[in-house]
């Protein structure tokens, strides 16, 4: 098996001043109740044909989060269904909707927000979406392939674990961000985008600084997926929007080879409007204002309000609305939170929406719609991350007006960061046991392998079955942090780990973009000590939870599982795939005074939480 190493340098060691994050337990009980919600086939017990639902069901065959009027109907919906209480009632409904649309984006994000809502299921674990609806992750050639359960785990044993990528020279690689193909279409990282989007979903008042959130997990997405590139010698991604590129062609083409999905050719051109329904057209020129109008917001520092508030005071002083990256955030994904939709419009959903529909604009043909369309499909088109890199300038034209943080700020008296390093462990992977010990210090190892996936295919005599797919892995590392406190009193330290390629740019200023963060923890060191902090990379604070299979809920998960979302960055990508000789990369620390950080010092970066938040509370860290 080839071995893909990152190797480090410390960069800098610096003592300084749940969806994600669920701290309760899930319930096993109402996991397998709602289960039923989202499996294919019929219920013997339950008649559909006789069935009627306690109220008019209306189903949107070509449901998309990126418009408005999808988005509230599932409120309205999922308002309807909790209303009923009763949780049986409600997945009966949820079943029917299922059979009768069984392979529909709509059922499933239904599912979802109603199970979300409704107060005995909040805790419930839902099953992977990449099990539930296969064709939205895997390619026609995948699902016409796959093999029943048992037989492929008869024959697992007698298969090599070596991944069969096309050979050099073979068609794909006359595109060139095929070499990351593997990584844009990784499951548990669409899993991760679409389940972001149904937790901070648009519907309702935002949540804790969602806008601030939007903005920084695709922000950090690019990073990854720029350090993802350097290894495999592509440049950094180019942005691709209205005023940037927009007037000329879009040179990347994108066949995904999903069953419900076009394909596109490349250097397709952008049309000046796009009717996605006979209602609504979207107009690139006014995309192009909007973003002009962002523009002149950020320049003079506030936004303007749709509606000037009443009350004493200067009328222009109440037109204008503080400008803050999560009232930034919400204005530009176009959510509840936007401060002026009729003066900023609906930037980043039209750019999907456009961007989804060049193969036939006006729909004349009846075209399906591209991979963009949707969130669970939107990260596997590498225009995702060129709108995005458009959208992020945005963002980081805001970041530029803001006060830099200066470490005399920052340092915490007394408190020091000895030495930092970082070391490979084996676990039992064979891979890692010809590494000495030497090379498993400040080195990371990756490596690709075939994951068999079960998956629980629409309207199939035998729906259960197996798909192979090749996913990158890791070997786990732990962190090794010496830390001293000559304080009179306990510290209570936050530890961010950051990682960064040693390439691309010249100085640090210029790589905060490139920065991907690890982890961020928090850890007590008492009053005259010096400890060594240990911490293991899977407990990271940005990765997702452990995933519960459809297998596993059926079987009853374990009494002290946390609810699973899929909110949070992939467990297996958490680190890039480096190169085969060697990857070099920095490594920045800095660990900050949590009492001063935190909203709560007594609330900690526990679980999912770096991109996903708490349910139902405050961001833990209040630093920007």
């Amino acid at each position: 098996t080839l071995l893909y190493t990152i190797k480090f340098e410390i960069l800098s060691q610096i003592a300084m001043s749940e969806c994600g994050g669920c701290d309760q337990a899930a319930d096993p009980t109402s996991s397998q109740s709602v289960l039923e919600a989202f499996l294919p086939g019929y219920d013997e017990n339950f008649s559909y044909a006789v069935f009627t639902p306690p109220f008019p069901i209306e189903i949107i065959p070509d449901f998309s989060v990126f418009i408005e009027e999808h988005v509230q109907k599932v409120k309205e919906t999922a308002e309807k269904l909790v209303a009923l209480q009763d949780t049986k009632q409600i997945v009966e409904v949820l079943k029917y909707i299922k059979n009768r649309a069984p392979d529909s984006a709509y059922s499933d994000y239904l599912s979802r927000v109603t199970f979300f809502k409704h107060p005995p299921t909040r805790n419930a674990i839902m099953p992977p979406v990449s099990q539930v609806r296969p064709t939205a992750f895997f390619t026609t050639d995948q699902l016409k392939d796959a093999t029943k359960k048992e037989a492929a785990f008869r024959f697992a044993a007698a298969e090599p674990d070596i991944p069969k990528l096309p050979k050099i020279g073979a068609p794909e690689y006359r595109d060139p961000e095929f070499k990351l193909a593997w990584w844009r279409e990784d499951p548990s990282l669409n899993e991760h985008h679409y389940n972001w989007h149904v937790y901070y979903n648009t519907d309702s008042a935002p949540k804790d600084r969602q806008g601030e959130l939007f903005a920084y997990m695709h922000e950090q997405a690019l990073a990854r997926y720029d350090f993802e590139r350097l290894g495999v010698g592509l440049s950094h991604v180019v942005p691709y929007g209205p005023g940037q590129g927009w007037d000329g062609p879009l040179l990347e083409g994108y066949n995904g080879k999903l069953e419900g999905y076009s394909y596109r050719a490349a250097n397709m051109p952008i049309p000046e409007k796009a009717d996605f329904r006979p209602t609504r057209k979207i107009l690139k020129s006014s995309m192009e204002t909007s973003r002009e109008r962002l523009h002149i917001s950020i320049a003079r520092n506030y936004l303007e309000r749709e509606i000037p508030l009443l009350g004493g005071g200067d009328d222009d002083k109440k037109k204008e609305a503080e400008i803050t990256m999560h009232n930034l955030g919400c204005t530009v994904e176009a959510n509840m939170g936007s401060i002026n939709t009729l003066l900023y419009g609906n930037l980043h959903n039209n750019g999907h929406l456009v961007l989804a529909m060049v193969n036939d604009p006006d729909n004349r043909f009846g075209i399906k719609y591209g991979p963009m369309y949707d969130t669970l499909t939107a990260m596997r088109d590498p225009v995702f991350f060129r709108w995005h890199k458009y959208v992020d300038n945005i963002f980081e034209e805001y970041r530029q007006t803001l006060t830099p943080y200066y470490k005399q700020t920052l340092e915490i008296g007394g408190v020091t960061l000895d030495s930092v390093s970082v070391v490979s462990r084996d676990d039992e992977e064979d891979h890692m046991r010809k590494i000495s010990e030497e090379d498993r210090n400040n080195h990371l190892y990756t490596w690709m392998k075939n994951e068999q996936i079960n998956i629980h295919l629409q309207d199939h005599d035998d729906p259960e079955r197996v798909v192979k797919q090749i996913i990158l892995q890791y070997a786990p590392f732990t962190y090794k942090f010496d830390v001293t406190n000559t304080r009179t009193e306990d510290a209570l330290l936050c530890f961010r780990v950051f990682l960064c390629p040693d390439q691309w740019v010249p100085n640090l200023d210029h790589q905060k973009t490139s920065f991907i963060e690890l982890d961020c923890f928090v850890q007590e060191v008492k009053a005259g000590e010096s400890k060594t902090v240990e911490r293991k990379s899977e407990e990271s604070s940005v990765l997702m939870a452990d995933v519960s299979t459809v297998e596993d809920i059926r079987n009853g998960v374990k009494e002290d599982t946390k609810p699973y979302c899929g909110c949070g960055w992939p467990r297996n990508l958490l680190i890039p795939r480096g190169s085969p000789g060697g990857m070099k990369s920095k490594l920045f620390v800095l660990v900050t005074d949590w009492n001063e950080d935190a909203v709560d010092a007594t609330v900690r970066m526990t679980g999912n939480v770096a991109f996903c938040g708490k349910v139902d509370a405050k961001y833990p860290d209040k630093k920007p």
